[in-house]
């Protein structure tokens, strides 16, 4: 009936919504007051400041094509995230150090 931003009533919109081919979500963690959101076919890490409930600008996007896509985030601590890559699947581009887990500070 409704995807992404709509105005319509009895649904509740997203904070913040992008295209496709941008996100694809794939993992979300809260950290140092802000959410993180791994993205498989957007191949990026996105950080969603928070205002309260709200999404707070700016939104930042990190790694945008660099480690190819992004499977999982996950908080360690308030400063300190871990991703998962996902290329070895058939859908990325892998290099001979595919699949791995990195560190992040936040």
């Amino acid at each position: 009936m409704v995807e992404g931003i709509a105005h319509r009533p009895g649904y509740i919109d997203p904070l913040a919504q992008w295209h496709p081919d941008q996100a694809s979500p794939s993992g979300l963690a809260c950290a140092a007051g802000s959410l993180w959101m791994a993205s498989l076919r957007g191949e990026r890490l996105r950080r969603i400041a928070l205002d309260g409930t709200r999404a707070a600008a700016p939104l930042q996007t990190f790694f945008t094509s660099v480690h190819g896509r992004l499977r999982t985030v996950v908080a360690v601590d308030d400063h300190t995230l871990l991703l998962t890559t996902s290329n070895t699947d058939g859908r990325g581009t892998p290099t001979a150090t595919d699949d791995r887990i990195l560190s992040a500070v936040s």
